[in-house]
């Protein structure tokens, strides 16, 4: 049947193999780094879209799993110059870290016990790593 529906067959197949490529990006583990998470690994301005009060990521084709400050300092180091990161630096990893922790108790977990090693500390020297 999926042979007999024009275009459909070579459609099957790609999502065949982004689906072998996405498997193959969630079951991957950064080894150096005790936070783990989907991010966009590619991510600047360039991948955000903002309507309202919503913000929608596009490019989404290097997904991996990683450390999400992985994505924060690409942001960063692609979307501002050195002196508004270095004069704004601690500001926007704690607002990262409130949002963080905030956003984990929003999904029903505990920030503290869930994640133990989940501190500004540690958010710190992961970014900076």
């Amino acid at each position: 049947m999926l042979k007999r529906v024009p275009g459909f067959y070579e459609q099957y197949l790609q999502f065949e193999e982004w689906k072998s490529d996405a498997w193959d990006a969630l079951t991957f583990k950064d080894e150096e780094s005790s936070l783990q998470c989907v991010i966009h690994a590619n991510f600047s301005a360039d991948d955000v879209m903002l309507n309202d009060d919503r913000m929608i990521l596009t490019s989404m084709s290097r997904c991996t799993v990683s450390s999400p400050m992985s994505d924060l300092a690409t942001l960063l180091l692609s979307s501002c110059d050195a002196k508004m990161r270095d004069d704004n630096n601690t500001k926007l990893l704690q607002t990262y870290f409130f949002s963080l922790c905030e956003n984990l108790k929003r999904l029903g977990m505990d920030p503290e016990s869930d994640f133990n090693t989940l501190n500004l500390k540690s958010l710190k020297e992961e970014y900076e790593r």
